[in-house]
């Protein structure tokens, strides 16, 4: 019996070597990303790196570990891997004692009879911070060397088998289909789960969906784009393949923007390898359905918002999945810019959303527009795209829908052009919007729908479904961009004519009634006044003063645990090129630099390392890794401030954010219209009254688009 007992025991050891041989398991990379000019840019991976494999077992079974993967044993830790060691232990990544094998000499340990032999091995020890000696049959984990860009790697989650790639700063896994193609009898409909085959190959990004691909909007120009294009992309440090231990990170989840017409999951800027690797997150980042084949409605064979429950289903997956690549489902923190941010407050106003997500970061949603109505929808939008597509005959919604589900999905693109003025006439009368500029937005669709209500109804009677910790902020001159496109050279500084404009963006006679309030901002020394103040008031009506009046509102109903504001001061441009205004880029003839819609995107996924960080170099430079820092801590704890005892754990590679830090005030809670409550990112990261209250209260006096929406059209 003994002999049985003891050749069972063998066995057993037997195969659980076999298994940690051949089975890739749970692995963390070990990355030193300071982000600095050179591993700050898109597809550079030179970064010091290594990988933490968590199976313990002997010395020889370390080398074939690491031999599986490509790689060889570590044979030395720098101080830099020796600081983000600690830091592991620090997370609860590895136990703060923990040891792991580092290369020994040939001959250090031996097997005899399927016995593991003592010997001297070496390991490193975190409580020591230096390597050791070690018995070579001890149980231990490894560290392996991570020099082997683009190696495959491959992770099951329920029936699924994932490939991805491997490189020194996360594991990538690119077009990743979250649901069924929205093809068909599918299109203009809800998500449907993924259903496809279990065997994925994630390795390269997937198109984009249907969109003017012309266009530099949203990063659009250029790429492929399809109608089947419900794919995401995850960049994590750590794969799990199973396992929910180690600790899981928390869940950064992505939504772009580009005015529901545009963007991509594929745009360069939106890869999260920096942001996942320097703050210790897991980043996904998805596509949705946009425009007339994401956001169409009819009275009731076309649900609309099917863009929205693209977003929905995509959280879904990762409820399910996202363990398997490192990520901890309850700490999921969404966030988006612009449109993408709008997507934020509307998935805070869905029921269908709740428990899939702990937190909410909203970058420059254009707040002031209010969400549509299915009756605008089905009497005059959807008639509009329906003629533009040539589907116009008078039969029932059935036959109607049967035609939009037949044509051509491109067709789409240059019909909601051709709708566009007849769009933009349905939304004059809808809510008062002079400019459709966002011609398809999703629509409120009751409890049992995508969107309650409008969020402004959904604060003031206290019934937003989703309270979570949030953060909801602006850069300092959205408005700049849209004028400057537009007027593309100055007008001068002569303030009646800047009033005889103001009728562009607002009816006659509101136009009259502000310029009456004399509030509006106009500074004649500035040469370039006119297109200065146009934009100031595009920023303050429909960013700047809603918000805060939106949030005077969450404030009186104690809507959310926790409520902060921003506004970037600093900005750097999506792209120098000739469709970006040269007040955008710092190339103003008058030298104005104005931080625009959406300069603040690159700087929070970590890419900023092409030469145009900010303006005036390195300080710079270190202020844009302190909001990477920012960014990053709400993800990981819902509060925006990283702590000191965090950033010591991260070693020298974040020595440059404790300094910012240092000079910088404390993050306040917002508490309402008229305190110090807004927090400037960039600059002296101080804090500051909202902008603009003269004007605000100007422009509440006219009422702002969420409070002028035509009855009969809802």
């Amino acid at each position: 019996m003994a002999r049985l007992a003891t050749f069972a025991l063998l066995a057993s050891a037997r195969l659980a070597l076999a298994f940690f041989v051949n089975s890739s398991g749970p692995i963390d990379i070990i990355s030193v990303n300071a982000l600095n000019s050179s591993s700050a840019l898109p597809g550079d991976y030179s970064v010091p790196s290594a990988l933490w494999v968590h199976y313990a077992g002997p010395y020889s079974s370390a080398e074939q570990a690491c031999s599986r993967l490509g790689e060889s044993v570590l044979d030395s830790v720098s101080s830099g891997l020796g600081d983000q060691l600690n830091y592991a232990g620090f997370a609860g990544t590895v136990a703060s004692y923990a040891q792991a094998w580092v290369a020994s000499s040939a001959g250090s340990s031996a097997r005899i009879r399927g016995r593991e032999v003592a010997g001297n091995c070496r390991a490193y020890s975190l409580s020591s911070r230096s390597i050791v000696s070690a018995n070579c049959s001890s149980e231990l984990s490894t560290l392996c060397t991570n020099t082997n860009n683009a190696s495959l790697v491959t992770v099951s989650s329920g029936q699924l088998s994932i490939t991805g790639t491997r490189n020194t700063k996360t594991f990538d896994f690119e077009g990743v289909p979250f649901a069924n193609p929205p093809t068909g009898s599918l299109r203009f409909m809800p998500a449907e789960p993924y259903t496809g085959s279990t065997t994925i190959n994630a390795t390269s990004l997937g198109p984009a969906c249907i969109q003017n691909t012309t266009s530099s909007a949203g990063g659009s120009q250029g790429i492929t784009a399809s109608e089947d294009c419900l794919q995401l992309n995850i960049y994590t440090p750590a794969v799990r393949d199973g396992y929910t231990t180690p600790k899981l990170k928390a869940v950064a989840f992505w939504i772009y923007g580009g005015a529901f017409t545009s963007g991509s999951s594929s745009v360069p800027a939106y890869n999260g390898a920096n942001s996942a690797s320097r703050n210790d997150v897991v980043s996904v980042v998805i596509n949705y359905r946009l425009g007339a084949l994401g956001f169409l409605a009819t009275n009731s064979s076309i649900p609309g918002n099917a863009g929205i429950t693209d977003q929905l289903a995509a959280l879904d997956w990762v409820q399910q999945h996202i363990e398997a690549f490192g990520g901890d489902k309850d700490r999921v923190t969404i966030y988006g810019e612009s449109a993408g941010g709008q997507s934020i407050v509307a998935l805070l106003s869905s029921s269908g959303a709740k428990g899939t997500f702990y937190a909410a970061l909203s970058q420059s949603p254009p707040i002031g527009l209010p969400w549509f109505s299915r009756k605008l929808y089905s009497q005059q939008i959807t008639p509009a795209v329906a003629s533009a597509v040539g589907c116009t005959s008078t039969g029932s919604e059935t036959d109607l829908v049967s035609c939009l589900q037949r044509v051509d999905a491109n067709a789409f693109v240059t019909a909601a052009q051709t709708a566009l003025p007849n769009i933009s006439l349905a939304l004059r009368e809808y809510c008062g919007t002079q400019v459709a500029v966002e011609p398809f937005l999703p629509i409120v669709n009751g409890p049992n729908g995508t969107i309650d209500g409008q969020f402004n109804d959904l604060l003031s009677s206290g019934t937003l479904p989703n309270r979570v910790p949030f953060v909801i902020g602006t850069v300092h001159d959205e408005g700049q961009l849209f004028v400057d496109s537009v007027i593309t050279s100055s007008l001068g500084n002569n303030q009646s004519l800047f009033d005889s404009l103001l009728p562009q963006l607002f009816s006659a006679n509101e136009s009259a009634q502000l310029i009456a309030t004399g509030e509006l901002q106009f500074n004649s020394s500035d040469s370039d006044a006119v297109r200065t103040a146009l934009s100031d008031a595009i920023r303050d009506y429909q960013w700047t003063c809603p918000l805060h009046s939106l949030l005077a509102e969450a404030v009186d109903g104690s809507t959310f645990p926790r409520l902060y504001s921003y506004r970037f001061v600093q900005g750097i441009a999506v792209a120098s090129s000739s469709s970006t205004p040269a007040s955008c880029t710092g190339a103003a003839p008058d030298g104005y630099d104005a931080v625009c819609h959406a300069e603040d995107v690159p700087i929070e996924f970590g890419y900023f390392g092409d030469g145009t960080i900010l303006s005036g170099g390195s300080k710079n430079e270190d202020a844009a890794r302190a909001i990477v820092d920012i960014f990053g801590a709400f993800v990981r704890t819902t509060y925006p401030t990283p702590s000191s005892q965090y950033l010591n754990a991260r070693g020298a590679a974040y020595n440059s954010t404790v300094e910012v830090l240092a000079s910088a005030a404390d993050w306040q809670l917002y508490t309402g219209t008229g305190n110090s409550t807004v927090h400037l990112l960039g600059g002296s990261f101080g804090n500051a009254p909202i902008s603009s209250q003269d004007a605000c209260q100007a422009y509440e006096s006219i009422g702002f688009s969420y409070q002028m929406i035509n009855s009969t059209l809802v």
